[in-house]
């Protein structure tokens, strides 16, 4: 039994790290969403594909893990939301309450604030980032540091970012999905520029 626990446990942890690190090629993709009033979603996709995997010992797990973490920081700072095993893989939605709770429970972190208060928090703007609707046309360090109160989202994996209103500007590497989201299909340090 305790070697059971041990093994979804390893999987907890496996799910949670390897979200979106460009090794889920074949299966939906992950994605992280900023909503408007700050809060984080994130779907998660990871195979499991062993006969032993249970979706309810899984969610028995994460459920375990979000309550204490919870119980430790506060309650409702994460929920867990829809998940299914299905075909070998599993797909989890969690929410973080703000930033800080999320980049306290996960192990990729992500800033969001502005393209000015991310150079005090060790960014670089040395950096050429893709105009929106320009036609592969790029804004480079001088431009950027120009547009100091632009709003930017900055992730270092491989997954869809949506933001809360139109996206305006991206890092080269990225694809533009729709006005709202872009997708990193590898790891990288990328920002996303939006009203």
């Amino acid at each position: 039994m305790k070697k059971r626990i041990a093994l979804l446990a390893a999987a907890l942890c496996l799910l949670l790290s390897l979200t979106g690190c460009g090794k889920l090629k074949d299966l939906n993709e992950s994605s992280i969403t900023l909503k408007d009033n700050g809060s984080i979603e994130v779907v998660m996709y990871e195979s499991f594909d062993k006969p032993y995997y249970s979706e309810d010992e899984l969610m028995n797990a994460v459920n375990a893990e979000v309550t204490a973490y919870n119980g430790e920081h506060g309650d409702g700072k994460i929920k867990v939301g829809d998940h299914k095993l299905e075909n070998g893989v599993m797909m989890l939605t969690m929410t973080f309450k703000d930033v800080e709770t999320y980049n306290n429970y996960m192990p990729e972190k992500i800033y969001v604030g502005t393209l000015g208060s991310c150079v005090s928090a060790g960014y670089d703007l040395n950096r050429s980032l893709v105009v929106v609707g320009k036609d592969g046309k790029t804004v480079g360090k001088e431009k950027l540091a120009d547009m100091s109160s632009k709003k930017v989202i900055i992730v270092n994996e491989g997954v869809n970012v949506r933001c809360p209103s139109k996206v305006t500007y991206y890092s080269q590497g990225m694809e533009y999905v729709d006005k709202q989201t872009v997708k990193a299909s590898a790891p990288g340090c990328y920002f996303v520029v939006y009203k």
